[in-house]
């Protein structure tokens, strides 16, 4: 399948077999994860964004020749998914006494 996939100063067209498939291959990080549309804010750290190209993402992102613009329409288009890195997996604690 096609996707559009960026990561916001790049956009490109890959074949994948899934979104996450096509984040990765443009960011080269296998860390990524979905971020659910719920955890998206103007604080969320978002590294990579990709939907199907097809329909009228496709047709829109043809006709649009300008980089920021397809980089913003890929943003705000509804089937979006957006992906951030996952931590290493290591959690840290610090726990003080004080006498």
């Amino acid at each position: 399948m096609l996707f559009c996939v960026s990561d916001w100063s790049n956009d490109e067209i890959v074949e994948a077999g899934s979104s996450l498939e096509a984040a990765i291959m443009l960011t080269g990080d296998v860390r990524l994860r979905a971020i659910l549309p719920s955890e998206l804010s103007g604080a969320t750290v978002v590294c990579a964004m990709c939907a199907p190209y097809e329909g009228w993402l496709e047709a829109t992102m043809e006709t649009c020749r300008d980089d920021m613009a397809r980089v913003l329409i890929l943003d705000s288009f509804e089937s979006t998914e957006h992906f951030t890195p996952q931590p290493f997996g290591i959690t840290l604690s610090i726990h003080l006494t004080f006498k």
